[in-house]
């Protein structure tokens, strides 16, 4: 629920519009002026109400003061003899006055209108029908369930559902937690945000995954954290998740051998390796580098220059000509930028050590 003070501006925006647009129309255009018609004999029938001592409110002849009273004899047949009139006898007239009333109004509609509005569906909506989603893809049956439409609606805002784990043995209990509070009655007690969610679910479908398996959300947050690609959208952030070749490396292990052939290259999401040539120590890469450009860049018509060892446990990303090949063109463009603006860092670091 959005809080009503914090629509002040949109609720005074829109009074002053209304108000703007309800006097050009009563004033300005002269289809309402239909609506009243002029008395014959106006002056006497005016006089004879100054006599009366009428004062100034709402009348209505004739007039009963109850439903009983409205059948009685003398009120039906006053009514039969009529007229029959709804009368308003106003003060002496304020223009205005009468527009700072209206404007008021106005400005109530506003509020009411707000408030509305702000109680209206939010993301908590959708989060509530992600929840019943992924609890019926892990439990095999829906949270609620009922012979009519009536008695489910009272099961799911009167009864909480059972946790997944109770269902399904196998599952962790991690993951009912993050279920139950996205299916929450009360919408402020679920995530406040789309990321809080996804973040904490990420967290427990680890749980449930194979043990070397490397879930999606690991592969984002490694390559999203790369300084050469902060300029690549999240939509293409995932083109590359989805193009590399994803494993993990135990420490010593060779990935890459000089005067092998070879057209890709790597990404190290984790860990450390090194490179030599010759036996000689030339460079070491830690996480959130890239190695093997040159030979992508070849196309690998040169073989390898270097050897490329794990110096820890390593998340590893490969990517070839081929798979890079298929992303869209607009992702390559900048990953290639990125690729070549490491590559010049990489060239100047080199020039500024040979220059020592």
């Amino acid at each position: 629920m959005v809080p009503i003070l914090s629509l002040w501006a949109p609720i005074l925006v829109s009074a002053v519009l209304v108000f703007l647009a309800s006097s050009v129309l009563h004033m300005v255009l002269t289809y309402h002026r239909s609506d009243f018609r002029k008395v014959e004999s106006e002056d006497a029938l005016m006089e004879s109400l100054r006599k009366l001592g009428v004062g100034p409110g709402d009348y209505m002849m004739p007039y009963a003061e109850s439903p009983a009273a409205m059948k009685d004899p003398a009120f039906l047949e006053k009514k039969k003899r009529g007229p029959v009139t709804v009368m308003t006898v106003m003060r002496e007239p304020s223009m205005g006055t009468s527009l700072a009333q209206w404007f008021v109004y106005c400005v109530v509609v506003s509020v009411f209108a707000a408030y509305i509005a702000g109680r209206a569906l939010t993301h908590h909506s959708d989060m509530y029908s992600l929840g019943a989603v992924l609890y019926e893809l892990l439990t095999g049956q829906r949270p609620a369930r009922a012979e009519n439409l009536e008695a489910l609606l009272k099961k799911i805002t009167e009864l909480d559902p059972l946790p997944p784990s109770e269902i399904r043995k196998d599952l962790p209990k991690e993951i009912d937690a993050v279920i139950l509070r996205a299916m929450c009655k009360d919408p402020a007690k679920r995530y406040p945000t789309w990321g809080e969610f996804a973040l904490e679910l990420s967290k427990a479908v680890r749980q449930v995954l194979p043990a070397n398996a490397i879930p999606d959300t690991e592969k984002y947050v490694a390559l999203k954290n790369v300084e050469m690609l902060a300029k690549l959208a999240d939509a293409e952030i995932w083109e590359l998740v989805n193009a590399g070749r994803w494993t993990r490396v135990d420490k010593g292990r060779s990935i890459v051998k000089e005067n092998d052939k070879g057209a890709s290259f790597f990404f190290l999401a984790e860990g450390e390796v090194k490179v030599t040539r010759g036996g000689r120590l030339l460079n070491v890469v830690n996480h959130g580098e890239c190695f093997g450009e040159m030979a992508y860049i070849w196309g690998g018509v040169l073989p390898r220059h270097a050897t490329v060892e794990s110096m820890t446990r390593l998340l590893l990303a490969e990517f070839d000509p081929a798979a890079l090949g298929r992303m869209s063109g607009g992702a390559q463009l900048q990953f290639t930028r990125a690729l070549v603006r490491n590559l010049v860092d990489r060239l100047v670091l080199a020039n500024t050590r040979i220059s020592r």
